[in-house]
């Protein structure tokens, strides 16, 4: 089997925010994606009798035991690996955003406050539990509306807030006080930050940006003292995982191009830009073993998933449409993902044997429609072969007429990606057609703007 990486420039990023410009680097790598052709059901539906709550974070704190932020102020707990759920109530009406536990015991969750319980205050709330969560209580409220999206803790005493616009902080002292970190601003003042990631006390990543404008890292190796910031990439990244001590992923994404991943091989220091060629926003990432992960693609409905440490990913569409905000694997076993409308998957567990990934090959001749579309200068044209054929792609504007002929040659079975690039092209309506050696044939519409 032949899997071949196409490396295309993409649009430079302009950060209007803070009137500064500055450009990826010239050759970003898209990632081979294709979608599996064997049937068996990946993720199972729990079903809740409160069908309109969001539920925005799932963690979990041991095999068994998981934890839900939900909308409404409500918190969920499992201790059954996700099979029933019980509702805990932290006694406000806020949005629940994030929770985390430092033991077994004593966890943090962020509420944001927009006035509905004082009208005086816009800002984050902290919560806090010491009986893993039968009572919640407001522990901290931080004010000049700060808005924070994560909160993690190292130990019973060490823990960050990461949040918006570009604050981190830390705590030594359990979560009494915070103190806010030094932060290279340069490309990211301003931006938001959604995540943070520890490897012991020294060394951390965080992640974020702003939709349209930039992807933006955040690197400490001296427990926050100091933090220097990067752009990766064009979108915002929401969620990170690290599969070793130098080898690290971040997902992330937009409306207009879809999700996105940005991976280092050395510790953060350098990072590199990959579009999953797929609609959706990854907003969730966990690996149920090191070489199988799985990213939430949030209003794509569906997940990311790979089943060789990222070499290679694929698309799994979830079970009936839920957009599903995030993922949580405790072990090889047991995996929760949640989002909208209550919506609760588990991992089914009678696949846990599943390790193929030569049953992702496609197994009939397919064209798929061009991405992004509309688009403005260059697009990605996608399909499938069951095996070995010649192919032929042209171009034809809006009249009919043959404009380019884009590929003609043998590709192997598989999932192919071809860069159309229309710079040279007025703005309109232009079709493509695929053709192979056993007479398949298929044609799609595609919009250039300019």
């Amino acid at each position: 089997m032949f899997y071949c990486v196409i490396n295309f420039e993409r649009r430079s990023v302009i950060n209007l925010l803070n009137k500064r410009i500055f450009i990826l680097p010239a050759f970003l790598f898209l990632l081979i994606t294709f979608q599996r052709s064997f049937a068996a059901d990946y993720w199972l539906k729990i079903n809740l009798p409160n069908s309109d709550m969001t539920l925005n974070r799932v963690i979990s704190i041991d095999s068994l035991k998981f934890y839900i932020a939900a909308d409404s102020g409500k918190i969920l707990y499992s201790s059954n690996g996700g099979l029933n759920w019980i509702i805990q109530n932290t006694g406000i009406p806020n949005n629940i955003v994030d929770i985390c536990f430092s033991d077994a015991n004593t966890g943090y969750a962020i509420a944001w406050e927009y006035g509905i319980i004082n009208p005086n205050f816009y800002g984050s709330i902290i919560l806090k539990t010491t009986n893993g969560g039968l009572n919640w209580n407001a522990n901290y409220k931080i004010d000049s509306s700060e808005f924070y999206n994560k909160i993690t803790f190292i130990n019973n005493q060490f823990g960050y807030l990461v949040g918006y616009p570009t604050r981190i902080q830390k705590t030594t002292n359990n979560g009494m006080t915070w103190t806010k970190d030094s932060i290279d601003q340069g490309v990211s003042s301003g931006f938001p930050v959604y995540n943070v990631k520890t490897i012991g006390s020294q060394f951390a990543i965080a992640c974020g940006g702003h939709m349209d404008l930039a992807g933006i890292i955040w690197r400490t190796t001296n427990g926050g003292t100091n933090w220097k910031a990067a752009g990766v990439a064009p979108e915002p990244l929401y969620a990170i995982h690290f599969l070793d001590n130098q080898n690290f992923i971040a997902v992330g994404g937009d409306f207009e191009y879809g999700a996105s991943l940005v991976s280092t091989s050395n510790a953060g220091e350098t990072w590199n830009y990959s579009p999953f060629n797929e609609f959706g926003i990854g907003k969730g990432v966990s690996f149920r073993t090191p070489s199988e992960g799985w990213v939430a693609l949030d209003i794509g409905q569906k997940f990311m998933f790979t089943m060789d440490a990222g070499k290679r990913w694929g698309y799994y569409s979830t079970p009936n449409g839920e957009s599903i905000k995030d993922v949580c694997f405790s072990n090889k076993r047991h995996g929760i993902a949640v989002g909208q409308h209550a919506a609760i998957l588990i991992y089914n567990t009678s696949l846990v044997a599943i390790e193929n990934a030569g049953t992702w090959l496609p197994e009939s001749v397919g064209l798929k429609q061009n991405y992004p579309n509309p688009f403005n200068p260059a697009t990605i044209i996608s399909f499938t072969l069951d095996k070995t054929k010649n192919v032929e792609i042209k171009i034809f504007d809006a009249l009919g007429k043959e404009i380019r002929t884009l590929v003609s040659k043998a590709f192997t079975q598989g999932e192919h990606n071809i860069k159309f690039d229309a710079a040279d092209l007025p703005a309109g309506v232009y079709f493509y057609t695929l053709k192979t050696g056993n007479n398949f044939s298929a044609t799609k519409k595609m919009i250039l703007v300019k």
